[in-house]
């Protein structure tokens, strides 16, 4: 005791599990109090003494074995007198602490750490933790924070390279169904300025710059990911994204998820990624018939709209797409570009131009409708100008032909359809061959022998044109106008195919009526015997069958024997496969 100081050196105690060393001073005329310390017992243990918000604090914290903490106190002590002190209105405001403290497993708020340490501070009822560093099993983060007792704001900037996850109990029940959506094989880089208020989860406030690497988000595997983020009143904003998926980049300058409403949206987002994936990746309701596009390499792709998380009927999203070797269920095609808009359960497809098949053309649109328990409906109008015949049936059927040419032009409107219910589809159309061979067709090769028995190679001959207008119904496609013309013959059909390709139909053969000079003249002749070339045509178009309308004696046939006389009249290439056969064994005599 030295008037006015009361001093006390070299205190030791040994109290809850640890010890405490300390030294302090009393002025007795201030009544400032200052208190240098250094303990490692639990301070849990004396919560009793603290004020609530301090008792409440310390309950945020758990620990294997209790911190070593070196501190700093001064406070300023009630007046002398005999009234009850008024601790929190009149001593709190005057503490002042500083120090430093390590300890080994921990947690904060359940968050576990291997090891912590930090210099801490009290001053004006608020705390102040600058550069903490914690190490966990998850990675490791530095961080300063500071928290007022009396408005309970708390304020950190975080440096971390620690497993997201850990962050969950900082979050509304409701808010951690975020940490859902994606699963990290490594840590990402994040840099995090966070206020918000203690127990008022919607108060929570962030900005941070993210770097992520090997992660998978709504499982679609990412090998990078790198953003600009905002969160406040619920709603998240991502500025300047860098994704990159399998090699393939997506880049958006802006996307906002509100979880207010629940809804995602994107504006001016460029993609090069395969684009089922970010429609996979919009929800579980994506639609197949969207998933079924596929590109190889991906497609330049511009999204802009929105989604909601959990609401198909909420989907407003729109596409435009600019790619090559673009396959979707059969069709293929060399380039293509169009525009998807996906609204609710519907998506329309518009703008559609294709090259495809040889330096074709594709035009057209095509709309899907689709509503649950029930399927898809669709509607489609298709323009076609010069497709190859021959690539066009190896592309849809995967069968090599070398007999089939000609260049394709046509129309095929779908007015209403269901997409697993053929019979339900109705439409209409027309189609029209130029300068093609055609007979390795079966449904259209079956005339061919009866042709070469008029004249050899004949029925191999180049078709000037062949033309139809259609419609479907039913499951079928029917025709009423197909014909087939080469300067040999000029085909008339009549009847359907199905979809199943079964044949019903009818076929009629002018010989000659094409031939120039002579053509009206043979075709004259014939009148009388018109009835021998129509026939009726059943089966399927791999196998099609066909039989006369009309039962002709075959003696008759030896009439038009003579009109072998004609083949001098034509060009000795009439028949591409090479010389004409001998179709009679007494001509070889």
């Amino acid at each position: 005791w030295l008037a006015p100081n009361v001093t006390v050196t070299n205190l030791s105690a040994k109290l809850y599990g640890g010890s405490l060393k300390a030294n302090a001073t009393l002025n007795i005329n201030t009544r400032e109090c200052r208190l240098k310390s250094f303990s490692d017992f639990d301070p849990l243990g004396v919560t009793q003494m603290m004020t609530p918000a301090a008792q409440r604090f310390f309950a945020q914290f758990e620990w294997q074995n209790p911190p070593k903490i070196n501190g700093d106190l001064g406070v300023i002590l009630p007046a002398w007198t005999n009234r009850q002190p008024d601790w929190r209105g009149e001593v709190a405001p005057t503490l002042k602490i500083a120090g430093d403290f390590a300890v080994g497993d921990c947690a904060f708020r359940k968050i576990p750490a291997t090891s912590a340490a930090s210099q801490f501070g009290y001053t004006n009822r608020t705390w102040t933790l600058p550069r903490i560093h914690a190490i966990s099993t998850n990675g490791e983060v530095y961080l300063d924070y500071e928290g007022n007792e009396l408005n309970h704001e708390y304020h950190f900037l975080v440096d971390s390279k620690m497993d997201p996850n850990v962050a969950r109990p900082f979050f509304a029940p409701e808010q951690q169904k975020f940490f859902d959506e994606a699963q990290f094989t490594e840590n990402p880089t994040i840099h995090a300025d966070i206020r918000g208020q203690w127990r008022q989860h919607e108060l929570l406030g962030f900005t941070a710059k993210v770097a992520i690497t090997n992660f998978v988000a709504r499982q679609v595997p990412v090998e990078s990911f790198s953003a600009s983020v905002d969160y406040t009143n619920l709603v998240l904003t991502a500025r300047d994204i860098d994704l990159v998926h399998l090699g393939q980049r997506a880049m958006a300058p802006l996307v906002v998820a509100d979880f207010n409403k629940k809804l995602v949206t994107l504006t001016n987002v460029v993609s090069h990624i395969d684009p089922s994936q970010p429609i996979r990746a919009s929800g579980p309701h994506a639609p197949e018939y969207l998933l079924a596009f596929q590109f190889t390499p991906p497609p330049t792709v511009h999204i802009n709209g929105s989604f909601a998380m959990h609401n198909p009927l909420a989907t407003d999203l729109h596409f435009d797409i600019d790619g090559d070797h673009m396959r979707w269920t059969n069709l293929l095609a060399d380039h293509i570009s169009g525009r998807v808009d996906w609204v609710a359960r519907n998506a329309v497809v518009t703008n559609v131009h294709a090259t495809l098949y040889g330096g074709g053309h594709l035009d057209g649109a095509v709309s899907f409708q689709y509503e649950p328990k029930k399927g898809t409906d669709f509607a489609c109008d298709f323009t076609a100008t010069n497709i190859n015949l021959s690539m066009l049936v190896k592309g849809l059927s995967g069968k090599k032909t070398n007999k089939l040419e000609g260049l394709i032009d046509g129309r095929a409107v779908i007015t209403s359809g269901h997409t697993t219910a053929k019979k339900s589809w109705i439409g209409h159309g027309y189609g029209n061959v130029s300068d093609g061979v055609i007979w390795e067709i079966p449904m259209f090769g079956i005339v061919s022998p009866v042709l070469n028995e008029i004249k050899a190679g004949a029925g191999n001959s180049r078709a000037r044109e062949a033309s139809a207008n259609f419609i479907i119904t039913n499951g079928m496609v029917f025709s009423q106008d197909l014909e087939i013309h080469s300067s040999m013959v000029r085909l008339h059909y009549k009847g359907s195919v199905g979809f199943d390709k079964k044949l019903d139909a009818t076929v009629e053969a002018e010989v000659l009526r094409d031939t120039p000079m002579i053509g009206a003249l043979v075709s004259f002749a014939l009148t009388p015997f018109e009835k021998m070339f129509k026939f009726k045509v059943s089966g399927t178009m791999e196998k099609p069958m066909s039989e006369p309308l009309y039962v002709v004696p075959r003696m008759l046939m030896g009439i038009f024997r003579p009109f072998n006389t004609l083949k001098h009249l034509f060009p000795n290439n009439e028949n591409p496969d090479g010389p004409e056969p001998v179709t009679n064994p007494k001509q070889a005599k």
